[in-house]
């Protein structure tokens, strides 16, 4: 499992869909308010809880979006730590 952000949580065993739907919701408002580096963190606990039920191919697509977002607000500790992000046997 991946270690989000400067806090290195990532997500607890247990309820992966709780996680999704909480994480998403969070999203949701960090990029309501334009915050690029609580988007960033958000994002990685996000493909985190998508990796942990099973969902690679949309966390994937997630973190790429994310970085390409990340990238363009120059946002490099944000970056860092989504780069970072990578699962075991997952390729990524």
């Amino acid at each position: 499992m991946g270690r989000c952000g400067t806090w290195g949580r990532g997500v607890p065993s247990g309820d992966y869909d709780r996680s999704v739907r909480l994480s998403e919701q969070a999203l949701a408002i960090a990029r309501e308010f334009g915050n690029a580096s609580d988007s960033g963190l958000v994002v990685c606990n996000l493909t985190d809880a998508l990796h942990a039920r099973g969902d690679l191919d949309q966390a994937r697509a997630l973190l790429e979006e994310s970085l390409s977002s990340l990238r363009r607000q120059e946002q490099r500790l944000s970056i860092v730590n989504a780069l970072v992000n990578r699962w075991p046997g997952s390729g990524a």
